[in-house]
């Protein structure tokens, strides 16, 4: 009936998936024209390529290549020690990867940000982190 109502998913939930609030009255059909509104799970991953990151020369330093993957995104951002931290690269939802310069440390923590219609760049939208395990 009308209101406000909820209901919690079971473990079977996938980022992904998209649920449809139907119009059901008066026995009307499940079909597009009687949705109402629809939601889509946003969720993502991010990894770290190698890991650990074997350096010889010293430095501590290590390149990287980042992989993130996003759905029910439309525009995420790859963020370095931080959600807000320095930019990596920006891409739509799917996968795809960036390669970093010598300059990743051990510990550094990379962030998969939802920007999508302008959201800002905090905690609250960040999709994944991994953190590099750079080794003498």
């Amino acid at each position: 009936g009308p209101g406000s109502f909820s209901a919690k998913t079971g473990q079977w939930a996938r980022a992904g998936m998209t649920f449809y609030l139907q119009n059901t009255s008066n026995g009307l059909p499940l079909t597009a024209a009687n949705t109402i509104a629809k939601v889509t799970m946003i969720g993502g991953t991010i990894s770290i390529s190698p890991n650990p990151i074997y350096v010889t020369d010293g430095s501590g330093l290590g390149v990287a290549t980042i992989t993130s993957t996003s759905t029910g995104t439309s525009t995420v951002e790859v963020r370095v020690d931080s959600p807000s931290g320095n930019f990596l690269y920006r891409t739509g939802p799917g996968t795809f990867s960036g390669t970093t310069g010598k300059w990743v440390q051990n510990g550094q923590k990379f962030y998969l940000q939802d920007v999508s219609d302008g959201k800002p760049l905090t905690s609250a939208n960040t999709l994944a982190v991994t953190a590099a395990n750079v080794q003498p």
